[in-house]
């Protein structure tokens, strides 16, 4: 049985080359080499199949709920030569909750765990019940598990249940991806005319062009997010008269890139469709991505020259900005993000005599960051908010052990800062265990900074809020006690982190931050703004409480824990 692989296996790998080419030839006008080639997937098929016994598609609850029955396939454990035919029928199609059949095929290969293109999404429409797929089984030969979920018909929110699952396996092994699109994109009519396939080979960079129905699409950029391993880079394209264009480099080295190309959807982006790049060169990475307003404001960059240099816990930034352009004077500073994976973090790098240089963090430990830089848009900002443009992209590697997130001074906290410092050596003592550090860290703050009713009802988080400004102050809100209390926690040397989440009671919840502190190898919690006292009729009433130092869960089940921002 072997050696007949073997010799299918070549005939097969003949076929794929010559299916290459770009001649047509009719089935009247196949040689005898192309019909040995047909023939012997065929027989690949038959012979598989033989090997393979058949099992019943597996049904669950939610296919007899709703009544679907598959006229293709008819069994599970089958094999195909390159295509997958799927339809069904569903039999109670009153009140579902969308207008697509959600088919998922994912490659099996026990040997290759888990490849990033190793599933590719279908959604069918459904019409009166009914939905059909044709489609190549994108990754070549081998073994696809499907699963087929339909919309729910309990919900009223666009929702999937598991209906049925089968195995199919692919003799052929031609590799050839679709461009698949998800509900939204397809709402959108959006169309990815180039490339021409959902897999790809690229160098150095990739263009994307294609279109969107511009009466049902009416905001103006696409969000193009590329990804490979802990790599991460954004990107953005405006859509003019219904079509867009952009090029994408690719940074990241040889292999696959994942690159997800999604679409507004109210205040965020929402998956469109996913390609697959196989970048054959590492020269990507060392690119320094400058936009247009990059050269508009006159920017040079002295630091860095290049990308993918490698640096130890710190990198520095440093270059001039032009003079010529009147708003350059008004820039007060630079703002970076650093991405690691699916951590980012950011930095203020001020502007002086049109001149900047300082350092970032690198704070997730060792591995590739990408770097975004952004100049502040002043003709577009108000007191409350910033614009931003981004004028560059790079990534660096960081090459120093640890991981120091939760030690390193940020934008809003100045761990680092003299006054800071000179604070802490004034509240600690020698002696003092890290739990009694913590303590007075938090009496100190919720004593001393009064809690500010106007800000809260009137004018919210403000762009320059930090550990400074509260400490210059001496009053603030949720974020300003927090982003004080760390920033001194960690000037004492204990990891600390900023939580955002919701407090209040069922009838009263609002958006909230405090801390968490690690004590002992324990993350312990404060909460120095509810410590600090409470207000009543729109005044704030000083009564310091230990009750939210360490509290209890009885008595902090009022707050409800978001996530840690940095």
């Amino acid at each position: 049985m072997r050696t007949v692989s073997l010799i299918l296996s070549l005939l097969i790998s003949f076929l794929i080359l010559s299916a290459c080419s770009p001649e047509n030839i009719t089935i009247g006008e196949q040689t005898a080499d192309t019909k040995a080639q047909l023939l012997a997937l065929e027989t690949a098929v038959n012979l598989k199949n033989e090997q393979l016994q058949e099992e019943p598609v597996y049904r669950q609850q939610y296919a007899d709920k709703i009544g679907v029955e598959l006229t293709q396939p008819a069994h599970s454990n089958f094999a195909v030569n390159g295509m997958l035919h799927v339809e069904g029928m569903i039999e109670s199609k009153e009140k579902l909750s969308a207008d697509y059949a959600w088919i998922q095929i994912r490659f099996f290969d026990e040997n290759y765990s888990s490849p990033l293109d190793g599933t590719q999404d279908h959604y069918v429409p459904l019409k009166d019940g009914a939905f059909k797929l044709e489609t190549q089984l994108f990754r070549g030969e081998g073994e696809y598990r499907v699963t087929i979920s339909l919309p729910a018909n309990d919900r009223p929110d666009e929702y999937y249940y598991e209906a049925l699952n089968f195995t199919v396996f692919n003799v052929n092994p031609r590799q050839q991806r679709e461009i698949t699109y998800t509900p939204r994109a397809i709402q959108a009519d959006l169309k990815i005319s180039e490339p021409g396939s959902g897999l790809i080979s690229g160098s150095k960079t990739i263009t994307l062009k294609g279109s969107v129905n511009s009466d049902q699409f009416s905001v103006p950029d696409l969000l193009f997010e590329l990804r490979k391993d802990d790599y991460h880079s954004l990107h953005y394209a405006s859509v003019e008269k219904g079509k867009f264009s952009i090029e994408i480099p690719l940074w990241f080295g040889k292999g696959i890139h994942e690159l997800l190309v999604s679409l507004p959807e109210d205040d965020y982006y929402e998956i469109g469709s996913v390609l697959y790049i196989d970048s054959t060169d590492d020269e990507g990475i060392q690119t320094v991505q400058k936009s247009s307003v990059f050269d508009e404001y006159g920017i040079t960059f002295n630091s860095p020259q290049k990308g993918g240099e490698t640096a130890d816990l710190s990198y520095r930034i440093s270059g001039t900005i032009g003079k010529s352009k009147p708003a350059s004077e008004e820039i007060p500073n630079l703002f970076v993000t650093v991405t690691k994976g699916v951590d980012s973090a950011s930095s203020v790098i001020p502007i002086t005599d049109f001149q900047f240089d300082d350092e970032i963090y690198l704070r997730f430990g060792p591995g590739i960051y990408t770097v975004n830089v952004l100049l502040p848009d002043i003709e577009n900002s108000n007191t409350t908010t910033t614009s931003y443009f981004e004028i560059a992209q790079f990534v660096v590697e960081n090459t120093a052990a640890g991981d120091q997130r939760d030690l390193l001074p940020s934008v809003s906290i100045q761990s680092d800062a003299p006054e800071i410092e000179s604070l802490v050596n004034n509240l600690i003592t020698d002696g003092m265990s890290d739990l009694e550090k913590a303590k007075a860290i938090y009496e100190y703050t919720a004593r001393n900074i009064s809690y500010d009713v106007n800000k809260s009802l009137n004018v919210g988080n403000e762009w320059d809020d930090s550990a400074l400004k509260t400490l210059e102050l001496k009053t603030g809100i949720c974020v300003d006690y927090s982003y004080l209390a760390i920033a001194l926690l960690r000037a004492a040397g204990l990891e600390a982190r900023y939580i955002i989440g919701t407090a209040g009671t069922e009838l009263n919840t609002e958006n909230h931050a405090w801390v968490e502190v690690k004590v002992d190898r324990k993350w312990l919690t404060m909460d120095p703004t509810w410590g600090a006292g409470y207000v009543q009729n729109d005044e704030f009433v000083p009564a310091y409480t230990e009750d939210y130092f360490d509290p209890s869960p009885e008595k902090f089940k009022t707050h409800t824990r978001g996530s840690v921002q940095y």
